[in-house]
């Protein structure tokens, strides 16, 4: 660290000036120098002195290095391109054609000038990146996500960051009730699944908790959508439970798919990609017959517990007091999951609707049972707002 060593950084400088004022520098030293430039260990490295002066030695110094070649190397072209980075406002305009697609691979530059991915520079070129995401308007933001998404790949160090800030700029979206697939995987695969109780801090370390709530209503979301499409065995797709749920969707904080035997070894191309796209995600379910699933939704501090065949009812219970643990591997019907005892509720899906979109019938019965624990459902609490 001569950088913090102010008599060997002198007589370093006083050789390197040297080698600048015979023009005997070479492009080893020059690179040699960009090395400790770039690896300096300070988010603000201008308030040393000694930096300071490397950055012009090397700015000098590179057309010295330019000059001794008979002809300008491709190598020369890039760093000549990128000379503003032995400047005062080292990483501004790199971010800016960053930002603007003018500059995609960048492996070039990282190893011509040595730069580190835990450099200085990365943290500067970040910070202006992540910014201009928030300035972008709905229309442009959503129309530009995938490649804002693609930025944490410049340097994985920042990937967090890159996520949070589109998870964030989403939540202020006009649209943020329609899922992203791509945002929603991408932080899946880096964080784990918000609505996983143990790693719900993990999500909490880089978003809000009304972002976090957010992407786990996509979850809840595409959730039913699976239970009661994919998951409903041989009968028909029980329209009327898959629309009333859907109301209360962004505000399920956890969902749990319980698989039967039927459905945890169907080769069909469809439960395959179900499956392996929610791994972590789903329990078996043991006990009952091979055709029946069960789906476990936490809204508030209850669970909802419904079943994939007609004719079961739905079982309410506190979270804090259920005889089940949701997250468990395997869950066993009829000694779990339906505890007559245990259940605050016991709600049978009867009378039925005229049509399965109209709260009447069953459905007007549970909104009243659950307005009685606080809940209603998402569009009567955009209506309260």
């Amino acid at each position: 660290r001569l950088l913090d060593d102010s008599e060997g950084f002198t007589r370093v400088h006083a050789e390197v000036s040297e080698r600048i004022e015979r023009r005997t520098l070479n492009r080893r030293d020059w690179l040699a120098l960009c090395f400790s430039y770039f690896s300096f260990d300070e988010s603000q490295p201008e308030v040393n002195a000694n930096w300071r002066t490397l950055r012009n030695d090397i700015d000098l110094g590179f057309d010295v290095v330019r000059g001794r070649s008979s002809r300008e190397k491709a190598w020369m072209q890039i760093v000549q391109q990128h000379r503003d980075l032995f400047g005062d406002g080292a990483g501004k305009q790199l971010a800016e054609e960053i930002f603007s697609g003018q500059a995609k691979d960048l492996s070039a530059l990282h190893a011509i000038a040595q730069i580190p991915d835990s450099s200085w520079l990365w943290q500067r070129v970040f910070a202006v990146l992540i910014s201009r995401v928030f300035e972008l308007d709905d229309e442009n933001f959503q129309r530009r996500l995938p490649e804002l998404v693609a930025l944490g790949q410049l340097n994985t160090l920042y990937l967090n960051q890159v996520l949070s800030a589109c998870l964030t700029r989403y939540h202020k979206a006009r649209f943020r009730d329609q899922p992203s697939p791509l945002l929603k995987q991408a932080a899946l695969d880096h964080w784990g699944s918000p609505q996983m109780r143990s790693r719900q801090n993990a999500w909490l370390q880089y978003v809000s908790e009304p972002v976090c709530a957010m992407v786990a209503g996509w979850f809840a979301r595409e959730d039913l959508q699976h239970f009661f499409t994919l998951l409903k065995g041989e009968a028909e797709v029980d329209q009327s439970r898959l629309f009333y749920w859907l109301r209360f969707a962004s505000q399920m904080s956890y969902t749990r798919i319980i698989m039967g035997r039927d459905a945890w070894t169907d080769q069909g191309s469809e439960f395959v990609e179900f499956r392996n796209k929610n791994k972590g995600r789903l329990s078996r379910l043991e006990g009952g017959q091979a055709a029946d699933n069960a789906v476990v939704m936490q809204i508030g501090g209850y669970f909802f517990v419904e079943f994939s065949r007609t004719g079961n009812a739905c079982y309410v219970y506190r979270a804090s007091s259920a005889p089940f643990n949701p997250d468990k591997a395997t869950l066993e019907l009829n000694y779990e999951l339906k505890q007559s005892g245990s259940a605050l509720l016991r709600m049978r899906h009867a009378p039925a609707p005229s049509r399965p979109d109209r709260v009447e019938g069953w459905l007007e019965k549970y909104d009243q049972e659950l307005r009685t624990l606080g809940i209603v459902p998402s569009d009567h609490l955009s209506s309260a707002g």
